[in-house]
């Protein structure tokens, strides 16, 4: 019995080592699930920037020299120019763009510059802004794997171009990939005591998954790639979930699940963690491009800043929806599968019962005890109950996942 009562999740790596304690022997490229990313305007323009060019420019001294020249023809045009930069950096650095140091070591070069043009400074200064700008795509998920090879996913256009039909329109994702968490997994370097599993013997023939339906992301992840891999093996797996608004089993189980987010990243600051970096690359870049005198860099980054949404101020309020970043698609429904997210999955035994004071501290171990043995009740042939409240022989309490989060079950 897998009491996940109170799981609402947290990181993927414990989902995935829980998974692979259940399937010790199974291949990375046999267990772990597939996801894709949203590709929306934005990322096609990002994607048109020519990043190799700057990269290019800034290295050409022939080129450095030129712009210069044009640029300190007019010395109080220059001084202008590289005041107005620092300017910029500060309001980058008040808005959260750039962090103190960034700021601090730009600050410093540009005042420099500004004092006393010299090619030499100018140099220093395209070579720090080129290394503020962040190396990272935020339209392609840092840790994805190509799902057979496990090698690093290019995010070159060949990948990007997956169109899928969604809610009647069609929309653009990535090709699809897997985490290297689910590497890092299956990698006895990365985590030595996994090598241990090998020898383990799952003796385990019939499993109870016990929910009260609000089990959510990597709680999800883990159990409901659990309940498919099982299936797939011939185990006796099922939910048993109690709560909802109750009723006769058949009632309860048109809407009922034993997980609610099937789950993808979901992203609580995207502010900090996406938006950030973007404004971070359009500020670095745009001053790059106007100092290289690149007129076509600097449409593409006109272009690309004009494709950016408008940051939803929802985010990062506390209890409102946070952004889904990924999709997941179970890989036991196979690779062209609908996304968790499109799937419900009714319990597969209701407990029309409530259970109170079982997901938080103290539990109330009365209430405990009456939902494992409404529980085991679902099980064909029982010996034996557990002994005491998640604490018992046959009672295995999930709380790897992170904080609070419950589900549960009924007969059905």
């Amino acid at each position: 019995m897998l009491d996940v009562v109170g799981n609402k999740g947290g990181f993927v790596m414990f989902a995935y080592m829980a998974l692979r304690a259940f399937f010790p022997k199974l291949s990375a490229q046999h267990l772990f699930n597939y996801y894709d990313t949203a590709q929306g305007p934005a990322a096609r323009a990002f994607r048109e920037i020519d990043v190799d060019g700057v990269v290019a420019a800034v290295s050409d001294a022939t080129r450095v020299q030129q712009r210069f020249d044009a640029l300190t023809a007019d010395q109080n045009y220059a001084k202008k120019v590289f005041t107005n930069t620092k300017t910029l950096v500060q309001t980058a650095l008040d808005v959260g763009v750039f962090n103190a140091g960034e700021a601090r070591n730009l600050d410093s070069i540009l005042g420099r510059l500004a004092n006393e043009p010299t090619l030499a400074r100018l140099k220093e200064a395209l070579n720090a802004f080129l290394g503020a700008v962040p190396q990272t795509n935020a339209y392609v998920d840092s840790k994805a794997l190509d799902p057979e090879t496990l090698k690093p996913f290019s995010p070159s256009d060949s990948n990007m171009d997956r169109e899928l039909l969604r809610g009647g329109t069609r929309h653009f994702f990535t090709k699809l990939w897997v985490s290297s968490e689910c590497q890092d997994v299956c990698n006895d370097k990365a985590i030595p005591a996994l090598k241990n599993l090998e020898n383990v013997k799952v003796d385990f023939t019939g499993i109870r998954i016990v929910s009260d339906g609000l089990c959510g992301s990597s709680c999800d992840t883990f159990s409901r790639s659990l309940y498919f891999a099982a299936k797939n093996a011939g185990l006796d797996v099922a939910f048993v979930t109690f709560g909802g608004m109750g009723g006769v089993a058949e009632e309860q189980k048109k809407w009922l699940a034993g997980t609610q987010f099937a789950g993808g990243y979901a992203m609580n600051n995207a502010e900090a963690r996406v938006y950030a970096g973007i404004k971070k690359q359009l500020i670095a870049s745009y001053v790059l491009a106007f100092w290289l005198g690149d007129e076509n860099v600097t449409e593409q980054l006109v272009n690309y800043d004009s494709k950016i949404p408008l940051y939803p101020i929802f985010m990062t309020s506390p209890g409102l929806p946070a952004f889904v970043q990924n999709e997941i698609y179970y890989r036991a429904l196979g690779q062209y599968s609908i996304p968790g997210e499109f799937l419900f999955f009714p319990t597969d035994f209701t407990l029309n019962d409530f259970f109170y004071q079982v997901s938080d501290s103290p539990w109330n171990v009365t209430e405990l005890k009456r939902l494992y043995h409404a529980s085991i009740k679902s099980v064909a042939s029982v010996e034996s109950v557990a002994r005491s409240p998640r604490l018992g022989a046959y009672v295995f309490f999930l709380y790897t996942f992170a904080t609070a989060a419950t589900l549960g079950i009924s007969q059905s």
